[in-house]
């Protein structure tokens, strides 16, 4: 799956990384364009979690348990 790692403004104003699903990169790109998400990296990963969806946890648990 697509990752994109993003620096956000949290609620607090410090900045955060996140890192978000190709879905979800779509779903919230107004952030993007208002500048409150900063592209900073992207990947290719099965392993990694979307701070926003948690896509990804189930396949690698069922990775886990088909061991």
């Amino acid at each position: 799956m697509k990752m994109f790692q993003y620096v956000v403004i949290g609620s607090k104003g410090k900045p955060e990384e996140i890192w978000v699903c190709e879905h979800c990169r779509k779903k919230y790109a107004g952030q993007s364009f208002d500048g409150n998400w900063r592209l900073i990296d992207k990947c290719i990963s099965d392993h990694m979690e979307c701070a926003m969806c948690h896509a990804g946890h189930a396949g690698a648990k069922e990775q886990v348990d088909g061991n």
